[in-house]
């Protein structure tokens, strides 16, 4: 792990959205949203340093929140299935 600080916020931010939702995708959606983010304040200091790691990171985690696009179609219908219900929620 190059920045493990930045790791634990991650995972802290996916288990929170994980653990309030009960659905997967969010939570890793959550955490590849933040990951870009938290490395670039870990690594301020560093900032020039660092310039390739910080790139890779934002395309990477761009690609994950790409690769999630279906999972985003049905959270935004309500039919993202939870962790623990035998069915997808159903709106209304």
């Amino acid at each position: 792990v190059l920045e493990p600080w930045a790791m634990v916020v991650a995972v802290a931010c996916f288990l929170a959205v994980f653990l309030t939702t009960r659905v997967v995708s969010m939570g890793s959606i959550a955490a590849a949203s933040i990951l870009p983010f938290a490395v670039v304040f870990f690594e301020w200091r560093s900032l020039d340093a660092s310039k390739t790691i910080i790139v890779f990171i934002f395309l990477t985690c761009g690609w994950v929140i790409f690769k999630h696009r279906g999972n985003i179609a049905r959270l935004r219908d309500g039919t993202e299935q939870k962790i623990g219900s035998d069915k997808p929620d159903q709106k209304g």
